[in-house]
């Protein structure tokens, strides 16, 4: 208290103020104003008392210089926090921290940062595969049991044909990504064949890898082309339209000559018999 005091003093002193003035004038005032002098006497000790009995009222403070850089720093945390809300209220951001973002734009390629140059080459490359129309074979099992479906893609003669055909996952039971995807991961492995828009076509239900063989006709049947005729109706299906469509299914160039051949023995059989009659 009497520090701030004596710094109020110091400030306004009317000593100073007075040995501030020119002699004439302070030769005139104590000759025709003495009651001035008494009057700034009095005003210095009505503020000294102000200040030491009413600091609040006198508004005077002294900050130490350990509490002024604590509302410094606290001033400049409440601006980048208010600074960044309006960011994120700007960007509708929901819980990425922008301050781990980097300010620089940066190319990645397999992982791996790489300049602008040879990002752009491998985008527009012509080599550049298109997986978009690719069947997508999924096996998801321990290390031991993937890798060996895995080598027969690799190398067995009856997968070898799909290789450029499919998109290969293989991964773990215990993978993440597997959480919002709803496939079986409880088989030895699970392998499990779809469409590009990831409708399921084939599954191993038991659990156990079949082998390349009936892996490859399994690819196969879900590689065959789309047919409009086999969409399923939109409402039950009678006996004629049943009839019909199976007439429209069958194909007289696909039946084998030898069923030919034992058709018209039949019927010569037949009308042979009759005529004996």
């Amino acid at each position: 208290m009497e520090l701030r005091a004596f710094v109020i003093m110091k400030r306004f002193n009317p000593i100073n103020w007075w040995n501030g003035l020119p002699e004439n004038v302070r030769h005139d005032i104590m000759q025709n104003y003495p009651w001035m002098i008494i009057l700034m006497i009095v005003l210095a000790l009505a503020g000294y008392f102000c200040v030491c009995c009413c600091p609040k009222a006198s508004g005077a403070q002294i900050i130490s210089p350990e509490e002024e850089a604590y509302k410094s720093a606290k001033a400049r945390a409440e601006k980048k926090y208010l600074d960044r809300a309006k960011v994120n209220e700007q960007n509708k951001n929901y819980g990425v921290d922008l301050d781990k973002l980097s300010s620089k734009t940066r190319y990645l390629f397999n992982g791996k940062e790489v300049s602008r140059e040879v990002a752009l080459a491998a985008v527009s490359a012509p080599s550049l595969p298109d997986e978009s129309r690719k069947l997508r074979l999924t096996i998801i099992g321990n290390e031991q049991d993937r890798k060996r479906v895995l080598d027969d893609l690799e190398r067995h003669p009856a997968l070898l044909k799909w290789k450029d055909q499919l998109v290969v996952f293989a991964t773990g039971p215990d993978n993440p990504v597997l959480a919002t995807t709803r496939l079986v991961t409880s088989g030895s492995p699970s392998i499990t064949i779809q469409a590009p828009d990831g409708k399921v076509l084939a599954r191993n239900k038991d659990g156990s890898y079949p082998g390349p063989e009936v892996l490859s006709d399994a690819i196969a049947r879900a590689a065959k082309p789309y047919s409009p005729d086999k969409d399923p109706y939109l409402k039950p299906q009678g006996i004629s339209d049943w009839l019909s469509s199976m007439l429209k299914s069958l194909s007289l160039d696909k039946v084998p000559p030898i069923a030919w051949v034992l058709g018209g023995l039949a019927l010569l059989l037949y009308f042979r018999k009759d005529g004996a009659k």
